[in-house]
């Protein structure tokens, strides 16, 4: 039988118009290596560098990452965050089939899994339980989109490749929904989050620096 959510009362039509915004965000990463009929298109480049590869990696990582550990909360920890769970659920699912297919069209191979790293705070946070995973998963929400956004604005200013940089670029207002939406919920519970520590991810030159020190929830678009 299908379990139907109650969306918690105070977030109200905000969580409405964030779910159409997110959803509204996703559609524009999904279709940014396709101009509008009618619209000058973009010039072809096989210029794929060092710094589009390695955001297209962690982006993929970081998605698998979430669905994993959203889909483990989901009907696990309390309201609202079961509403933002399946919320990251729905548009990761989305983020990752964008990626995957612009780094098919550009031969790129992206990883399958997470990283080491990802499963262990996966694992760390799925063994709690009650309050306790509450929080856990809100904190690791709240800093990882904090990160996302970092890392996205990386790519989008020192990206090459201009299908990677506009799925980046489209999947800013998103990624700032999912921050939205993951502060406004531990705020509602009463969950202190630290800021983000200093220096993760790290935004020094060659390109890659810091992508390997994601969190868990940063999306790869989406958000």
């Amino acid at each position: 039988m299908k379990r139907h959510r109650r969306v918690a009362p105070r977030l109200g039509f905000g969580l409405a118009a964030v779910c159409f915004a997110l959803s509204a965000g996703l559609i524009a990463a999904a279709t940014v290596a396709s101009p509008a009929q009618g619209a000058t298109a973009r010039p072809a480049t096989s210029a794929v560098s060092g710094q589009d590869r390695a955001f297209m990696a962690a982006a993929a990582q970081a998605n698998i990452a979430e669905l994993s550990i959203s889909k483990n909360v989901e009907l696990r920890v309390a309201e609202p965050l079961n509403s933002v769970a399946a919320r990251y659920v729905s548009d990761h699912t989305a983020a990752l089939a964008a990626l995957r297919q612009i780094a098919a069209g550009l031969g790129v191979s992206i990883p399958a899994d997470p990283s080491a790293q990802q499963m262990a705070e996966a694992s760390q946070i799925d063994s709690q339980s009650g309050h306790n995973l509450t929080v856990a998963f809100a904190q690791a929400s709240v800093i990882a989109h904090e990160q996302a956004i970092v890392l996205f604005q990386l790519e989008t200013a020192r990206g090459s490749n201009w299908k990677v940089k506009d799925y980046a670029s489209a999947a800013m207002p998103t990624l700032r929904m999912h921050l939205s939406m993951a502060q406004q919920a531990a705020s509602e519970l009463g969950v202190s989050v630290a800021k983000m520590p200093q220096g993760a991810p790290a935004t020094g030159g060659g390109g890659t620096a810091g992508f390997q020190q994601i969190w868990l929830f940063s999306l790869g678009g989406a958000a």
